[in-house]
């Protein structure tokens, strides 16, 4: 098999290959939570965006296949030696900036930081526990703060899907592993999507725990239209109790307010053996992702008049 197979990937890691290829190849930029993915067996290469010659990274075993858009053979890699190159070194102490940039945002205050109720709940995470993440705002802060533990048991947007996605997820993934715990993350303008498949849950005894992040907006939205256009247009939602609905439909609802009060409903959420949400009042903080979209769309487009 050639490195340079056509395939793509998003950001975190979801991607796919043209069908004619038995053994796909996966290319990716992101790695941190690559684990989901679940290489072991699967036949699938990793193929990694970097340059050619001594720039190959030396992290991933002689399993995978590193490259990108290049036309050199598997075998040729045990030309290239594994030591430290400056460059590597620099992407270790950027990650470590970003680690403690995100420490440095979660701190107990009300409203919370969306970083704070990650590091919360990451506190109670065990190795072989699901967390299936939605979209927005909110998510994204989890999917930096969160790291996978286990192969194919982090999961985000799918290619085929957008927002709506962790509940559906998040219950096939506990009909496939009853006796594994599962964690959804979500905010409140996602789960509006499938919010009321919770019902489905009940009916099924799907004791999922969800963690929605309610900072009653379409909050990645939001902050790009203020960042791009300088007011918000429709995306301001309603403090809405989702707890609540989730009660009605039969499962355990609690809403938060106060970060004291996060760990302990965590561990109710976790103990009462049916679905559950935790409603968490949050700030409406913008995420780097939707700071990185702002600035495509000021590069990209005139200055809004």
């Amino acid at each position: 098999m050639h490195v340079g197979t056509a395939a793509w990937c998003n950001m975190v890691g979801n991607g796919g290959v043209a069908a004619e290829y038995p053994k796909p190849v996966f290319v990716c930029e992101y790695f941190r939570n690559l684990t989901y993915l679940g290489f072991s067996g699967s036949g699938r290469k990793l193929v990694q965006p970097m340059q050619l010659g001594d720039q190959i990274s030396r992290k991933w075993s002689n399993e995978h296949i590193f490259g990108f858009q290049i036309r050199i053979r598997r075998k040729k890699l045990h030309r290239y030696s594994w030591s430290d190159l400056p460059w590597t070194r620099q992407l270790a102490d950027a990650r470590r900036r970003q680690l403690d940039e995100l420490e440095s945002l979660s701190r107990e205050e009300v409203p919370m930081h969306a970083t704070y109720v990650h590091k919360v709940l990451n506190q109670q995470l065990k190795p072989d526990d699901y967390v299936v993440f939605d979209g927005g705002d909110f998510c994204h802060f989890g999917r930096a703060y969160i790291p996978a533990l286990t192969m194919k048991s982090w999961w985000y947007l799918p290619p085929l899907g957008m927002l709506g996605s962790s509940l559906p997820t998040a219950m096939a993934a506990k009909l496939a592993h009853p006796k594994r715990r599962v964690f959804m993350i979500t905010g409140d303008g996602a789960f509006g999507f499938n919010g009321l498949e919770f019902d489905t849950a009940v009916r099924h005894n799907l004791d999922i725990v969800a963690i929605l992040g309610n900072d009653a907006a379409w909050g990645i939205d939001r902050q790009i239209q203020i960042g791009v256009f300088g007011k918000p247009v429709a995306t301001d939602l309603l403090p809405t109790r989702y707890d609540q609905v989730v009660r009605a439909l039969g499962g355990h609802g609690e809403h938060v307010e106060n970060p004291q009060e996060l760990p302990s409903a965590i561990e109710r959420s976790i103990n009462i053996n049916r679905p559950a949400l935790i409603n968490v009042q949050v700030q409406r903080a913008i995420s780097p992702r939707a700071e990185a979209a702002i600035n495509r769309w000021k590069s990209d487009s005139p200055l809004p008049m």
